[in-house]
């Protein structure tokens, strides 16, 4: 059969040529072991030996064989040397083909791999089906199966069987999806769903309006209009998406699936919908998506609006506090005075009362005398104001003030949330909840509250208030149950089954019945089956702490450790060093001649084809991709904050429309991903790339956040005195690797924490990376968490972040393992861990990594949801618990590591610098957002990540060609002074003004041989 097209050509020709290695990966997988050096000297000739070494070679390194045509003629001169022999490219061509196949059987059998056939392609089989009904882009399905069959050592295939194998896989899902949708969908459900391509009547409006064009829509900004039309939308919504729903439970399609369709609905115009061949599946997945997705629109509005409703309602109060108190100051003065007045005359009166130098009848008129004086008289006639000031005092204890601030802004509240509350399908975590009683009872009375209304949810002192003396204040109840409400989404109590935000914590997660039945399947699938026992992980564990708390500790004590000082109260002081930057060091970017930006694209773009990624959201229709001009100008609008109008304004040879369409069409977040994947993969593949690392075996990353402020009231914004003033504003979240690619970006609320959003980056790495590097990820405080450190150590990333004060952090013992107070100086010890919770949520733990890695949810998805429930979910606290021990080793090596305080400094720094030239790039609107949704937040984020990685690659690509232009003694020089050079840096290339995208301006463009840009040999250069 005719396979589709999985990957594009040219990543199709790259996965079958052998990965290119520099010198030090030549070192690396090339390395003799002990045992093959007699298997090798058995071998009848010079060519077999060096042949066995390059398979074996290329097999560790990428988990396959290739043909020995495509072999590199720089891998065969490197092992020709190594082996001491003379053999050439030419030579290795008449590697034996029988021979070629059992050294193969030779390399499986020592590595444990199975060859790709019998019960290993059947795996492979099962994956491909599983993967489909998840995953709806091809080249994901088959980077996941890539990475499935090197997990279970199995024999990687070729590209075409592995396209084979997917197609079929394509094909037998939709020809059963198609199948079971014409068995289930009845005659009244497909009249149903033709109503939505019925044209609506309005009065002042000429242009024909069809259903379906006003259910697609949807705002993301909190206007009250906006409000009303999304809950109009959300109610026609829910009525159509109840009586599908039996058709929709049978066919059971993933959200990935669902979304994929539904996006083609939302863009297309309604004849292509109305005449497309699947239109009836289009739109089943539409009405489950966009409900879905008007949910969490609304929850958020929900949770927004009333958040800012009760902060309007403490301003008011202390408005009312603050007034009460200005207006009483004087009656306070007058009160305070004649008490003072007062305290005189009671004095007076007791030493008469009192004296010993009068008589009775004296002492009489004498008291008598002085309570008639003035003074007497004006006391008493302060008692109003006194029982006035008194029964104010008592009101501000008793939050007067803000009940009656509550009061003023029930009806504001409830015009905007009243409706979100009364039609979202809220569910409790239990069936007996007071709050979820209440809802419900609030719900069925279509939001009237009588007396009647439930007031478990409130506390006896809110009861009181709510219900006094008979008589109910709905208003304060509404209020109250609006609060109530929006905690108990944050925490997971309540939640909404039609929503992809705000689903339990269980729904995310690897389904309870599939996880039983096959848990040990799933683990491995996920590569995590040294994860199946606790006792085995908790040895792991014991035996790394105690090896690193002896290391530390012996280090200080002996005076090792050079860096470390004790202070003069007994703690410890580290010393962080610095690294070693040479003098003298040349500006290697040109300072003659300034590139467009326009040449900078085309020039990464002819090199690595990244604009063939941003393909039609439908690809099967086969739409041509847009003009790479269109592509590179959108990128500018978008990464710049400009829009597509400006955008137009600003350029030359690119028209209106053309930007409108690859906006419409070209520009998803997916695509602007792939883009991104693909740079980066070129980036480290280059041989430049090695300079910009410490350790070419080691992948060292890092990510911030960075605040950007918003021009429109979207809710995906919030507030932040500190970063935004009285404005709103949103985070970037940005992750750079240690040889400069920005490998991923996502935005979110800036009131989001960064720690939920770091295992997405990470993940999304280890899918674009096939080399077998150790992972290691530097953040700030802000990026990490104890769940974050339990987390790298089950997902065998090691985190290493930068901690202020970490010397400060306690430090946990495990089980035969306690952390113990030092003699000489002070340490701050802690108890040791609860190990027998972990043991208990164990299996709890495992389920909710193999979720992770099997990505049936994104981590932040989870994260977020976990940490809503706050201390009281015990897979919560078992993974807090775990990751005190995690930390605490980390800890002690950062404590003994000069160098790796260092490392983790310099990364977060480096980070850091890059976001300059982000700022830069910020040319609309003073750096003000004007995008609004979630997706065009996104759009822009990845636009922008994709203009960034254009200018590093475009570096790499420049300081390449003085590499091979230069002579042996500059190239020396050059690369010394590489590794000190940023390649993210801008001043050479022209960013502003107006674009140019006109034939004349490539006319001197960069060009470099590719055979030259990937195999240029950097260390036998020297």
């Amino acid at each position: 059969m005719t396979p589709r097209e999985i990957l594009p050509p040219d990543l199709e020709e790259e996965f079958e040529r052998p990965p290119a290695f520099s010198f030090i990966k030549q070192r690396y997988f090339f390395v003799i072991p002990i045992w093959m050096k007699p298997l090798l000297r058995g071998f009848e000739s010079d060519t077999n030996r060096v042949g066995f070494l390059l398979q074996w070679g290329y097999f560790r390194a990428s988990g396959r064989f290739f043909k020995t045509s495509r072999y590199a003629a720089s891998d065969v001169q490197f092992v020709s040397k190594l082996l001491k022999v003379t053999v050439s490219f030419e030579q290795v061509q008449t590697y034996d083909r029988a021979t070629v196949g059992r050294h193969r059987q030779l390399i499986r059998a020592e590595l444990g791999v199975k060859p790709f056939g019998g019960p290993a392609k059947e795996m492979a089989v099962q994956e491909a089906h599983h993967l489909v009904t998840r995953q709806v882009i091809p080249s994901a399905v088959f980077g996941s199966l890539c990475e499935f069959i090197r997990a279970h050592r199995i024999e990687v295939p070729t590209y075409h069987t592995l396209a084979v194998l997917i197609t079929q896989a394509f094909n037998e899902f939709e020809k059963n999806l198609f199948k079971l949708l014409r068995q289930e969908l009845t005659t009244g459900q497909v009249e149903l769903i033709d109503t939505l391509f019925d044209k609506l009547e309005r009065e002042g409006i000429r242009r024909e309006t069809y259903r379906l064009s006003t259910l697609r829509q949807a705002s993301e900004v909190m206007k009250l209009a906006d409000i009303r039309e999304n809950m109009s939308r959300l109610k026609q919504l829910k009525t159509l998406y109840h009586a599908l729903l039996p058709v929709l439970s049978v066919l059971n399609m993933s959200d990935e699936l669902v979304d994929h369709y539904a996006q083609y609905v939302l863009r297309a115009e309604i004849f292509q919908i109305k005449r497309h061949q699947n239109s009836h599946l289009l739109i089943l997945c539409f009405i489950q998506y966009h409900y879905f997705h008007l949910s969490d629109i609304l929850l958020l509005t929900f949770k927004n609006a009333t958040s800012q409703i009760l902060h309007q309602i403490q301003g008011q109060r202390d408005k009312l506090m603050v007034a009460s108190y200005g207006e009483n100051l004087p009656t306070m003065d007058t009160i305070l005075e004649s008490y003072l007045t007062q305290a005189e005359l009671v004095n007076k009166l007791m030493m008469t009362a009192f004296s010993f130098d009068k008589t009775q009848p004296e002492k009489f008129d004498q008291l008598i005398k002085q309570l008639n004086e003035p003074s007497i008289s004006a006391f008493l006639h302060l008692v109003p104001a006194v029982k006035k000031l008194h029964q104010q005092t008592r009101k501000t204890l008793a939050n007067s003030f803000l009940h009656q601030a509550m009061r003023e802004h029930a009806r504001v509240l409830m015009t905007r949330v009243a409706d979100i509350m009364r039609h979202i399908e809220f569910a409790p975590s239990v069936k007996t909840d007071a709050l979820w009683l209440a809802l419900v009872a609030y719900q069925n009375k279509h939001g009237v509250i009588t007396a009647t209304a439930p007031t478990g949810f409130l506390t006896p002192a809110e009861k009181k208030i709510v219900d006094n003396d008979g008589h109910f204040d709905s208003a304060l109840y509404k209020v109250w149950l609006a609060d109530y409400l929006v905690h108990a989404l944050k925490s997971g109590r309540i939640t909404v089954r039609s929503s992809h935000q705000h689903r339990a914590l269980d729904d995310h997660l690897v389904p309870e019945v599939e996880w039983e039945r096959g848990k040990q399947t799933l683990l491995e699938r996920a590569a995590l089956r040294h994860l199946t026992h606790w006792p085995t992980v908790q040895q792991t564990l014991t035996d790394r702490l105690t090896d690193q708390f002896t290391r530390t500790f012996s280090h200080i004590n002996t005076g090792e450790n050079v860096l470390v000082r004790k202070r003069a109260d007994g703690r410890l002081r580290f010393v962080t060093p610095t690294k070693i930057i040479p003098q003298d060091l040349r500006d290697l970017y040109p300072k003659d001649r300034t590139f467009p930006i326009f040449e900078v694209f085309h020039t990464v773009n002819r090199y690595t084809g990244y604009t063939a990624d941003l393909h039609h959201r439908q690809d099967h229709n086969h739409q041509e991709v847009m003009p790479d001009i269109v592509n590179f100008a959108a990128m500018i609008g978008w990464g710049c904050n400009l829009g597509m109008s400006r955008m137009a304004q600003r350029s030359k040879n690119v028209s209106p429309g053309a930007l409108d369409r690859v906006s419409r069409w070209y520009f998803s977040p997916d695509n602007l991903r792939q883009a991104n994947d693909r740079l980066v993969d070129f980036m480290h593949r280059m041989p430049i790339a090695t300079l910009f690392k410490e350790d070419e075996l080691v992948m060292r990353s890092a990510s911030d956040g960075q605040k950007y402020t918003m021009a429109m009231d979207s809710i995906h914004a919030t507030y932040s005195a500190k970063y935004f003033g009285k404005d709103k504003g949103i985070t970037i979240y940005s992750f750079i690797a240690e040889n400069y690619p920005l490998f991923y970006s996502t935005t979110f609320s800036a009131g989001d924490r960064e720690a939920w959003y770091v295992f997405d980056g990470l993940l999304h790495h280890q899918r674009i990376t096939s080399l077998p590097q150790q992972q290691v990820h530097s953040t700030d405080t802000h990026g990490v968490s104890l769940i974050n450190f339990a987390l790298g150590f089950l997902l065998n990333i090691d985190l290493q972040p930068r901690i202020e004060g970490f010397h400060k952090c306690k430090l946990h013992g495990i089980a035969d393992m306690s952390i113990s107070q030092q003699l000489d100086y002070s340490i701050r010890a802690d108890k040791n861990i609860n190990t027998g919770l972990i043991e208990d949520q164990w299996d709890n733990i495992k389920r909710f990594v193999v979720s992770i890695k099997l990505q049936y949810a994104l981590p932040s998805t989870l994260l977020k949801r976990l940490n809503s429930f706050a201390h009281q979910h015990p897979l919560y606290q078992a993974l807090v618990e775990l990751g005190k021990v995690v930390r605490t080793i980390f800890l002690l090596n950062y404590m003994d590591d000069g160098q790796l305080r260092r490392r983790t400094h310099q990364q977060t720094t480096q980070l850091e610098s890059i976001q300059k030239l982000a700022k830069v790039l910020d040319m609309g609107d003073e750096g003000t957002i004007q995008f609004c949704t979630k997706e065009e937040l996104l759009i822009m984020t990845l636009s922008k990540q994709l203009i960034i990685n254009n200018i590093s690659c475009f570096n790499y690509i420049l300081l390449t060609k003085r590499l091979v232009d230069a002579s042996p003694g500059e190239r020396k020089e050059l690369i010394a002074t590489i590794p000190f050079t940023a390649a993210f840096a801008w001043e050479h290339i022209n960013l502003h003004g107006e674009y140019d995208f006109g034939e004349d301006v490539l006319k001197n463009a960069l060009t470099i041989d590719l055979e030259k840009l990937l195999n240029f040999e950097i260390t036998g250069s020297v």
